[in-house]
Formats: C-alpha cells, sequence, structure tokens
C-alpha cells in the first residue's frame, strides 16, 4: 500500500510539472512556504531538487500544486454547454487531485496519509474517464486558453540519513567506438542495478544529485545517536541537538533529470 501511495504522489506531482510550465509558471517570485520533514509522516515524498545536500545532509525539494479555473465558452449553444460541462468536469477533478495532494503531505497519522493517497488513485482513474469521454464528444481544447491555473509551492526540508541508498531511474547515454548512440545489453544493466537488487533502478550516489533533478524520497524516522563522555567534555565539538532530524531520508530516487542537464536524444559524443 505505500509503495502505491508513493506512486501515486509521484504521478501526480509529475503530471503536474508540465502544467506549471505551459501556463509560464505563474506566482513565480512570490515567496515559497517551507516545511520541515520531521512534521511528515514515514512515507515517499517526489518534487523538484532545489538543493543538493552539504555536509549537513540536509537538502531541499519544491512540491507544486496546482488549481485550476475554467475559462467558459460564451453563450448558450448546445456546443458551448458540451464544452463547459466536460471541462468543468475534468477541472474539478484536477483540483480534488491537487487538495488530496496537500492533504496526503501534510498528514500527521499514518491512517491519514492512506486514505490520501487512496483518493489520489480514485481521483486519477475518474480522471481518465473523463478525459476519455471528453474525447470521445469531439471536445477540443487548448490549455492556454481554456484554463486558468494557480500555483503553489511547498519547499519540504529533508535530511539525508549517513549511510542513505541513491539510486536512478535514468541511464546515461552509451556510445559504440565511433560515438553512436548504442542500447544497453541486459548484462550490462544487470551490472548498473548492482548488488541490491531489491532497490529500484540503477546505483547512483549524491554526487550525481543536482538542482532541477525530479526525484523521489523515502523517509522514515531515526533513533538519534546519544553522545558520548569524551564528545561532552570536549568544548571544540559542537553541541547541536536540532542538527539530526527526528525524520530521514533512506532512500533517494533521481526519477528525471534537470532539462539543462539531460542530453538531447540521440546526439552523438563529442570527440574528448
Amino acid at each position: 500500500m505505500r509503495r502505491l501511495i508513493g506512486m501515486a504522489l509521484l504521478v501526480a506531482a509529475i503530471a503536474l510539472m508540465p502544467a506549471v510550465d505551459a501556463f509560464g509558471q505563474k506566482g513565480k517570485g512570490k515567496p515559497v512556504a517551507t516545511m520541515d520533514s520531521s512534521k511528515l509522516p514515514a512515507g515517499e515524498f517526489a518534487g523538484i531538487l532545489k538543493t543538493v545536500p552539504g555536509s549537513d545532509r540536509n537538502f531541499a525539494i519544491d512540491v507544486q500544486t496546482v488549481s485550476y479555473t475554467l475559462i467558459k465558452q460564451p453563450g448558450n449553444s448546445a456546443a458551448a454547454r458540451s464544452y463547459n460541462s466536460y471541462i468543468g468536469r475534468i477541472v474539478n477533478l484536477q483540483n480534488e487531485i491537487a487538495k488530496a495532494q496537500v492533504q496526503m503531505l501534510t498528514a500527521r497519522t499514518p491512517a491519514a496519509y492512506r486514505s490520501a493517497g487512496s483518493r489520489i488513485n480514485s481521483l486519477a482513474n475518474q480522471l481518465n474517464n473523463a478525459v476519455v469521454g471528453a474525447q470521445r464528444a469531439g471536445i477540443v481544447y487548448n490549455a492556454t486558453t481554456a484554463l486558468k491555473a494557480n500555483v503553489k509551492t511547498t519547499r519540504v526540508e529533508f535530511q539525508a540519513r549517513e549511510d542513505v541508498k541513491v539510486r536512478t531511474l535514468v541511464l546515461p547515454e552509451a556510445f559504440d567506438d565511433k560515438g553512436n548512440p548504442k542500447k544497453y545489453t541486459a548484462a550490462e544493466k544487470a551490472e548498473l542495478r548492482g548488488k541490491d537488487r531489491n532497490l529500484p533502478g540503477y546505483e547512483s550516489s549524491l554526487e550525481k544529485l543536482e538542482a532541477g533533478q525530479t526525484i523521489k524520497v523515502t523517509l522514515a524516522s531515526t533513533k538519534k545517536k546519544l553522545a558520548t563522555k569524551d564528545a561532552e567534555k570536549d568544548d571544540d565539538v559542537p553541541k547541536d541537538k536540532d542538527a539530526e532530524k527526528k525524520m530521514q531520508v533512506r532512500l533517494i530516487v533521481i526519477v528525471k533529470e534537470s532539462a539543462d542537464t539531460a542530453p538531447a536524444p540521440g546526439r552523438k559524443k563529442k570527440n574528448q
């Protein structure tokens, strides 16, 4: 169930990103609301990486939600009524999914977290059916002229565990001796997966994290280490009780590379 809920949030977050770009990132420049991950329940969260882990292992992810307002077609013709009815249904479902995302992100109990995730799955199925229904009715629309988008961004501050695992779903482009793109063999893919085959994707590292990537993190509770007597006596050791968060990330998965760093499909490798 947790994996199903996490994937629902991931799909919803990724689905909203192109919509934000299509509407010119309205609301850009406004202060971003921040949230400490210590207030979140254990589970999976997805968004755009804004800052990479430093010496304190802290990093931030921007989770975006979008609410839509339908720009109705004027008049009372049958075509206008049909259009407003079908597209209005789609808009309402998109808004309900956005609300469920927020409920999931701010859930304070595992039960509330699971409930919001289940609702996202249900609404996503309804949205798919509504889109299919509109297509069958011959409804065609331009999103930039039919919908007004209101974007809300929440910046969630996470902390990685010291033994955090980093994986990637994005294979780097492979090239042959002539610099032409080639496909990975099954053996090559198996080698890139590494020893732990239970984890998703392929082996990666913290050094491969870059701002702008779409990532998914798995948050879990962490027991704080007790300070040793020698450390307590050492005046040079900083005594910051808040340095270690009670909830830390045990797994980071790179889902999509930043548009600024992703190579163009089929581009030949430059000679070095």
